[in-house]
């Protein structure tokens, strides 16, 4: 599934479309055939994908715990994520206004940095959303373009490794 999610989040941004998402473990029941999909494993994923405010892909705590716990997983895990403080959505209410505050969580950040094109693409991608959206681009997309490109400035020429916590 990590596989399968890292090549899916790659070829998004390949294509300039921009993506959020995150990995977890957990229940998760699924009947296909009435559009019936609920479980831990589905909210505890929605929950930390919908609070990114960047485009990114993360492990949650949840899954992060499940690799600690599986060496193979570990080693495999060394060079795709690396400990990060992803910038979040938190929301404040002043005078019955709905802002967004900078917020910051440590969680593990598959590493984007690798591809060599990817800084020139979110760029790309940013000068679209200023194009598209205007005067709307700084209020919502603007915080989303310029977190991404630090994660990727920030981790394109340090190793990746996750330390085993013991």
């Amino acid at each position: 599934m990590d596989q399968v999610a890292r090549l899916f989040f790659s070829r998004m941004i390949c294509k300039e479309i921009p993506f959020r998402g995150a990995l977890t473990i957990g229940e998760f029941y699924a009947d296909k055939k009435r559009n019936i999909f609920v479980g831990h494993g589905l909210i505890d994923a929605y929950k930390y994908a919908e609070k990114q405010d960047w485009i990114g892909l993360v492990l949650t705590p949840n899954a992060y715990k499940q690799l600690c716990e599986s060496d193979l997983g570990l080693i495999r895990k060394k060079s795709d994520y690396v400990e990060y403080d992803v910038p979040v959505k938190r929301k404040v209410i002043e005078n019955s206004t709905e802002q967004r505050k900078k917020s910051r969580e440590k969680l593990f950040a598959y590493t984007i940095s690798r591809y060599q094109s990817i800084e020139n693409t979110i760029m790309r991608m940013q000068q679209e959303a200023k194009n598209r959206y205007g005067d709307d681009y700084e209020n919502k997309y603007k915080a989303k373009y310029e977190n991404t490109l630090e994660f990727i400035r920030t981790t394109r020429l340090k190793p990746c490794p996750i330390e085993q916590e013991k």
